[in-house]
């Protein structure tokens, strides 16, 4: 059974009162560090909203919006109001930090200015909302013309990322700016 906007479900093991707003979503593709090969946790896919109407379990929720199909199975949590900061004020991380880009959403390749990227370092790196990241990208080695060696080039600064949301083993960051194109398992490090 699909549902949408307007439709009204039941739900089992919903804790609330009636008249809670409630997130929708579906279980995503698993973050793993590269690294250490460790799931650091899970995309969650923005289904839509709904509000608790009946409390008892079952339950019952009204769905307000529906970015996409609902399904049996997805994941109802409380809205949280309020997460995201609204201004920030950039700054370096406290102590020095190297991780690895996992994820920039929208299917895309390259990663460039204004999107979002998930990175595989949190609050447990010491990392806070507003921190500045700097990308660093290993470039191919370069073949030296005259005695046609290979010669290793220094990583290349890619950009930069500010974190506006962070968890315990990863965190979010806008692309600030891109002096080259981005690529997911690129480097970022304290500026």
């Amino acid at each position: 059974m699909v549902a949408g906007v307007g439709d009204r479900i039941f739900v089992t093991g919903l804790t609330g009162s009636a008249n809670d707003k409630f997130g929708i979503y579906r279980k995503g593709d698993s973050y793993i560090d590269p690294d250490s090969g460790e799931v650091l946790g899970y995309e969650a896919l923005y289904l839509g909203e709904a509000i608790l109407t009946d409390a008892t379990d079952p339950g019952v929720v009204y769905i307000e919006k529906s970015a996409r199909e609902i399904l049996p199975g997805d994941i109802l949590l409380p809205r949280a109001e309020g997460i995201i900061t609204p201004t920030f004020k950039p700054s370096a991380p406290a102590a020095p930090v190297e991780g690895q880009i996992l994820k920039v959403f929208d299917g895309v390749t390259l990663i460039g200015r204004d999107q979002v990227v998930v990175i595989n370092r949190g609050a447990n790196a010491n990392l806070e909302v507003g921190n500045v990241l700097v990308v660093k990208q290993n470039l191919a080695p370069i073949k030296e013309p005259t005695s046609q060696r290979l010669v290793e080039v220094p990583p290349q600064t890619a950009g930069q990322v500010m974190l506006y949301r962070v968890f315990e083993q990863t965190s979010l960051g806008l692309v600030m700016s891109a002096k080259l194109p981005m690529r997911v398992l690129d480097q970022v490090t304290s500026p």
